[in-house]
């Protein structure tokens, strides 16, 4: 993927030799500096049973047995091939997820460089791999991740992978909306097809809310009469998304002696944490003060209303749904709250780069700044051995 973006940035810019070294120093910098940034995370939490523990057991497991009870299933199969080829059972993880990181980061960089000049795009994409809520409040109870919406988690394997998918998959919903769309762009709805089942069987968290997002999009156009592309939403992102993800449905929860999706208003966030909606606000002061401040300007953004209308689909699995049994406490709907909120700051932030410059624009970077500060500190906290979790 990495090498995918860097081919898309040179036949893009299209500027004089000097230019493109300098625009390609410049990915090489994010390259070395997110690396640097997450190996003591990902050395420190790949150590640690949560969250990376029991997904490598589900990968010795798969060794052993040839097959896994987990549908979705990436991180196992991107494990065991780094593993035979002769890294170490935690080394592969800690590869697998750092090539992961540093997609995410390439392909952030490809979105706000269309915005802004290379090193403001970069710097941005760094900010964006440690941008948290703004925790800055409960730092003093060392209080820094339950009970919020959180757009970066270090510590489950399986979502780091799925970032840059989502963020690639919010791209295709764009080109849904595209204007003068008439004949079919079966190279656009193929590559959209493969995205979409990837994600699923990364983690299905963020299809699951992009989905209905989409589609709530997709039929107020039709009802205005405004172009979309229904090939696109429909046999690029649909069909193939609800295809795997009813196999995921089956396997998971078509035994009823199992654990089932229950309906528990609160219940899993408030088991670990409290004042959430003071939380919720201060996961989102970045995304709503932008919208709010820049209201005739940001509904009309196709981008930002995708990310909204993902983030609504998000919130309400992370703090109305929850799985029975012991499986409750795993709190595996939250996900994909988190990841819609990751995409939303990123979509938040090319509005922002758009607007022009004001009290407004200055209020919004400042609480940006703030979800930096806030993030990064949290961040930190992940690289501090078994003590890491006295942080949450």
């Amino acid at each position: 993927m990495g090498a995918g973006i860097l081919w898309l940035m040179s036949a893009r810019i299209g500027e004089d030799p000097p230019g493109r070294r300098s625009e390609y120093l410049v990915v090489a910098a994010l390259v070395g500096a997110t690396a640097l940034f997450s190996l003591p995370i990902l050395g420190n939490l790949s150590q640690q049973y949560m969250d990376f523990g029991p997904h490598l057991e589900f990968t010795r497991s798969l060794i052993r047995t040839g097959e896994t009870s987990l549908p979705h299933f990436v991180f196992q199969y991107g494990v065991i091939f780094l593993f035979r080829l002769g890294l170490g059972f935690g080394a592969s993880a800690v590869a697998l997820c750092l090539a992961a990181m540093v997609a995410t980061t390439l392909v952030l960089y490809w979105i706000f460089r269309k915005e802004t000049r290379p090193w403001l795009a970069g710097l941005l994409s760094l900010a964006m791999g440690v941008i948290g809520p703004l925790s800055l409040v409960t730092l003093m109870e060392q209080e820094l991740y339950l009970g919020y919406i959180t757009p970066n988690t270090y510590h489950n394997p399986t979502l780091i992978l799925l970032k840059p998918t989502a963020l690639g998959l919010m791209w295709f919903g764009l080109r849904a909306f595209d204007s003068g769309v008439s004949k079919p762009r079966w190279g656009l709805v193929g590559a959209a097809a493969f995205l979409s089942v990837l994600s699923c069987i990364t983690k299905p968290s963020f299809q699951i809310a992009f989905l209905p997002g989409l589609g709530l999009l997709t039929a107020l156009a039709l009802v205005s009469r405004r172009e979309v592309d229904l090939r696109l939403c429909v046999l690029g992102i649909a069909l193939p998304s609800f295809g795997v993800l009813g196999w995921q449905y089956l396997v998971n929860f078509s035994d009823p002696s199992a654990a089932q999706i229950i309906l528990s208003p609160l219940g899993v966030l408030s088991r670990f944490s409290d004042q959430l909606f003071m939380k919720l606000v201060l996961s989102l002061a970045f995304p709503l003060a932008l919208t709010l401040t820049f209201f005739p300007q940001a509904r009309r953004e196709p981008l930002l209303q995708i990310a909204w209308a993902t983030a609504l689909f998000g919130f309400l699995y992370s703090y109305f749904l929850a799985e029975s049994g012991e499986r409750f406490v795993h709190g595996n709907f939250l996900w994909s709250g988190y990841i819609a909120t990751f995409v939303l700051y990123a979509a938040s932030l090319v509005v922002l780069l758009r607007q022009q410059k004001g009290r407004g624009m200055a209020l919004c970077w400042a609480l940006f700044g703030l979800h930096v500060i806030s993030g990064a500190i949290f961040a930190f906290t992940q690289t501090l051995g078994k003590q890491y979790v006295n942080w949450w």
